[in-house]
């Protein structure tokens, strides 16, 4: 599922443009160090027992619009788009909040849908 969306996320770019607002993380350029940054304060953000935070969490993709960031759990095989505070703690029960898939063609139909309603 996580290098399907990736390709997904490549494909919509193409469709749209330079103006289409989510990137593969690769697209970015960000160092591995970095990467694992976004990744560390998601880990931070959370209750320590979330169980997306189960195995392997990668991130897939992010928003240039805001801190809107696209993870996937390799424990529970599902995607989320969080949206990071950046509070570097513990956030409040609810928060961050997030939109959850059990596919990678149903993270594509959101963003697609959201970029559509939003952008154009």
């Amino acid at each position: 599922m996580y290098g399907t969306i990736r390709k997904m996320i490549r494909d919509m770019g193409k469709d749209y443009g330079e103006d289409f607002i989510w990137w593969d993380i690769d697209a970015y350029g960000f160092s591995k160090d970095s990467i694992r940054r976004f990744a560390d304060e998601l880990r931070t953000e959370l209750l320590p027992d979330d169980p997306f935070l189960s195995g392997e969490v990668l991130i897939a993709a992010k928003c240039d619009a805001g801190d809107d960031m696209l993870f996937y759990s390799a424990g529970l095989d599902k995607l989320r788009i969080y949206h990071l505070t950046w509070s570097h703690c513990r956030e409040l029960e609810g928060f961050p909040r997030f939109t959850e898939f059990d596919s990678a063609e149903a993270a594509a139909r959101y963003i697609r849908q959201r970029y559509e309603e939003d952008y154009l």
